[in-house]
């Protein structure tokens, strides 16, 4: 037996039986954690959190293009991995997550992921998604009436709506502003939309599932709905003191 065969011999006797089959990543001595785990079936606490986070719905507070703010999002897959900290003075599991979204009819199926580090409770990861998507639709957290909230729902921009109304409909689309003073004094305001990419992106991926004017909004009030027959080039909607005016045809540059 050479020296080193012999030097082998030793430190596997030293280490005991089974020693051959222990994989040791990373000596406890020189690594501030322990390596990350994947997500395991059997684990408990994995299989809980999977199973309450997959199928969770939320609503953008900012566009993912070709998502606009206030689209329907749901998990679709989660991947939760853990690990134990050694030096920083817990003892507690944590988790590295990371979470698959697409979109919810009748936005269109865009998706997109995140990655969560180090969250060690299921209460605190709830409250980060909050802080970066909304549990509710965003015309919730307004005192309009519901038969605005309908028409912010669906995207149905009309005569009388204020800024606020237009800009939660349109998303995040890109618009210009023009301004001018009328003979009577009154502000007339027109908001063109930017015929960009994004834009044209946001369009084309709602044409395929575009459906016939909802009544319940449609034949409440004079408007249109944002993404009907007319495409970015072609749309402006206009302001007179703040509030949506109808100017025949109104939706048409």
């Amino acid at each position: 037996m050479t020296a080193g065969l012999r030097a082998v011999a030793l430190v596997m006797l030293a280490l005991g039986p089974g020693a051959a089959d222990q994989e040791l990543l990373y000596p406890p001595a020189q690594s501030p954690e322990q390596p990350s785990k994947a997500d395991d079936p059997g684990d408990a606490t994995v299989r809980v959190w999977r199973q309450d986070l997959e199928g969770r719905l939320y609503y953008l507070r900012s566009p993912r293009h070709p998502l606009l703010a206030n689209d329907g999002i749901a998990i679709t897959k989660a991947r939760i991995r853990y690990f134990y900290p050694y030096n920083d003075g817990h003892t507690a599991r944590r988790y590295r997550i990371t979470l698959w979204f697409e979109g919810v009819a009748p936005a269109p199926s865009g998706s997109f992921r995140i990655d969560l580090e180090v969250v060690e409770t299921l209460d605190e990861l709830y409250n980060r998604l909050a802080t970066e998507f909304s549990p509710t639709p965003l015309e919730s957290n307004f005192d309009w009436p519901s038969a605005i909230q309908r028409m912010v729902r669906t995207r149905f921009i009309a005569v009388g709506m204020d800024k606020t109304m237009v800009g939660l409909i349109l998303g995040g689309l890109e618009y210009r502003v023009e301004r001018e003073t009328l003979e009577d004094g009154r502000l007339r305001e027109i908001w063109r939309i930017e015929n960009s990419r994004r834009s044209r992106q946001a369009f084309s991926a709602r044409r395929a599932g575009r459906r016939a004017p909802d009544p319940e909004t449609s034949g409440q009030a004079a408007g249109f709905h944002l993404f009907g027959p007319a495409g970015p080039e072609e749309l402006s909607i206009v302001f007179i003191d703040g509030r949506v005016a109808p100017r025949p045809p109104y939706l048409f540059r």
